[in-house]
């Protein structure tokens, strides 16, 4: 059983009872830090083995091979698209400053706009949003070069994550990317875990 958890009761509700948990898109490295420790600390206190609880980072991928008007639907307009239904839980998971939301919510534009911005808004609209949210904000995803994707992959893993989610793009628009994993792909890393993305760690065999 997989559950999707945000806030700190359902992380914790998710290290008590679940098998995976998965986090949502665009935390900042410390908010996954400690939205992973939350999950394994639960599971402790409820008396099972913290790494039986797998938890996942669902990663935005958005490598600089897609087209410019692409990505900013894909990374300026989901986040704008987060902002518009739970702004505020997405500041405080991330202790972001709440003015900057409430900035973003009364701009002419953003106030009037009805429907979901990343799926309406047309890339003159979508460039006049970039300009209301701050980059730090929109920071936390793989971009750039397919190997500079990588790498921030790599670091969710870095962050206590045991597996990432890339999140927001086909597998065909991943191509790039996954190619470029696959060269420098740790050998023995994974194997421990089970193909099932809830399943539990294999156990050791001999021979």
């Amino acid at each position: 059983m997989t559950f999707t958890a945000f806030g700190p009761n359902s992380l914790a509700l998710g290290g008590r009872a679940f098998d995976a948990v998965v986090l949502h898109t665009f935390f900042t490295d410390e908010t996954t830090a400690r939205c992973v420790a939350a999950v394994k600390r639960a599971a402790e206190q409820a008396g099972r083995e913290p790494a039986a609880v797998r938890v996942w980072s669902c990663f935005a991928t958005v490598g600089d091979h897609l087209p410019e008007d692409l990505r900013l639907k894909k990374i300026v307009g989901r986040m704008a698209t987060y902002l518009q239904a739970y702004g505020d839980l997405m500041a405080q998971t991330n202790r972001w400053d709440p003015a900057v939301l409430q900035r973003f919510r009364e701009d002419a534009f953003v106030a009037g706009f009805r429907g979901a911005i990343d799926a309406l808004a047309t890339t003159e609209q979508l460039e006049h949003v970039a300009t209301l949210i701050p980059d730090e904000w929109l920071a936390p995803a793989a971009t750039g070069s397919p190997e500079a994707c990588v790498e921030k992959i790599r670091g969710q893993f870095d962050l206590g994550c045991d597996g990432v989610i890339l999140h927001g793009a086909t597998p065909a628009e991943l191509e790039p990317i996954l190619a470029a994993y696959r060269k420098t792909r740790p050998a023995g890393r994974f194997d421990h875990l089970a193909a099932n993305p809830a399943g539990q760690r294999l156990a050791a065999t001999s021979g």
